[in-house]
């Protein structure tokens, strides 16, 4: 069965910091752009079997179902909802940061297991230099419009 990856808000973000450091601060856009796609390309590769990979250890994130994938230096952390085929990826965190303290201030994270369904949505990064990349998402019931507005207009 072919799962569905949507992306949560802060893993977007994630995402663009990501990008953003290596490209801005290390001065390395090609490396920038390397990274940003192994890290989609390893999350598409969760459309097969997602549990492959281990429970986080920590609790309360293990009872909640929260699985990490190693990619390079970084690690994706993510959900599987197998009632309506979806991978959520959650967060995306360098490896030699404060994991525990990140992922705390991530409240999306404790929301996973009431997460039934999925409004797939397209947000389109635009990096400087390079054409634009779509990135498939899924906002949460319990985020209210205004506020989910307000977040992607900062940064599209």
């Amino acid at each position: 069965m072919s799962m569905k990856i949507v992306y949560t808000f802060r893993a977007r973000q994630d995402l663009k910091e990501i990008y953003e450091y290596v490209a801005f601060s290390l001065l390395a856009p090609d490396a920038a752009l390397g990274m940003y796609q192994k890290i989609i390309e390893s999350a598409r590769s969760l459309e097969t079997m997602p549990e492959r990979n281990p429970f986080y250890k920590e609790e309360p994130w293990h009872s909640q179902g929260l699985r990490f994938l190693p990619v390079k230096n970084y690690l994706l952390f993510y959900t599987v909802n197998l009632e309506n085929s979806t991978v959520s990826i959650v967060r995306i965190l360098y490896g030699g940061m404060d994991i525990r303290r990140q992922l705390e201030d991530s409240p999306e994270i404790s929301i996973f297991p009431h997460y039934h369904s999925a409004v797939a949505i397209t947000a389109i990064f635009s990096f400087p230099g390079i054409s634009n990349h779509t990135i498939p998402f899924a906002p949460f019931i319990t985020v209210s419009l205004v506020s989910f507005h307000v977040s992607l207009t900062s940064i599209l």
